[in-house]
């Protein structure tokens, strides 16, 4: 669900003013910067917000990255593959193949399709 994740952590960082500590448009100063410490400070705060947004197991893998934006990437480089064409197989085989349980509402089950429409939408826009 690392496309979820990711969607749901931007809006976050967005709605904080913090995502350029992730994509880059806050970069790292010098140590020897007056503002080194502030930055730093900002940092680990949207590293520690990943990372208690993360599950455990995926967590202990990352644990040692230095910034929020090393951590970003690498987790971008592991779970974002937009270009995973398995994934776009099952989705489109989803789609092809929903139909409407008799006990699901019709908002259930229209749910489900735009999650998936969504979702494919997020592979290939």
């Amino acid at each position: 669900n690392y496309l979820l994740w990711a969607r749901v952590v931007t809006i976050a960082l967005r709605g904080r003013s913090k995502l350029g500590y992730v994509n880059g448009e806050i970069p790292k100063p010098n140590v020897n910067d007056s503002n080194f410490l502030d930055w730093e400070t900002h940092d680990n705060n949207v590293m520690t917000w990943l990372f208690n947004s993360m599950d455990p197991s995926i967590y202990e893998i990352f644990a040692y990255s230095e910034t929020a934006r090393d951590l970003w990437t690498a987790l971008k480089e592991m779970y974002g593959h937009a270009d995973n064409s398995s994934r776009i197989f099952e989705i489109q085989q989803e789609l092809v193949n929903i139909v409407q349980a008799p006990n699901q509402s019709f908002i259930e089950h229209y749910g489900n399709m735009k999650r998936n429409w969504d979702e494919l939408r997020q592979y290939r826009p």
